[in-house]
């Protein structure tokens, strides 16, 4: 699983250099971005919740961030 998500970093990074040399449409770059934080994320908060004994500063960063954003929005 992992290489698989390497691979597509891969990809993501190659299309977003072709997307600024004009090769690459933005949807195509758009798309490809998209993929690789959908599958990105849900092991990066896998991995937070694994090592919350050794890393609380980190998990209850990423925990407080989120936060934050969704009060942002209830004052507008």
């Amino acid at each position: 699983m992992i290489r698989l998500l390497l691979a597509k970093l891969k990809h993501e990074k190659e299309v977003c250099q072709r997307w600024k040399q004009g090769q690459v449409t933005w949807g195509e770059y758009s798309n490809a971005v998209r993929d690789v934080v959908r599958e990105a994320k849900p092991h990066l908060e896998l991995n937070l919740l694994r090592d919350v004994k050794g890393n609380k500063k980190g998990f209850y960063k990423y925990i407080s961030s989120k936060r934050k954003t969704g009060k942002m929005w209830a004052h507008c």
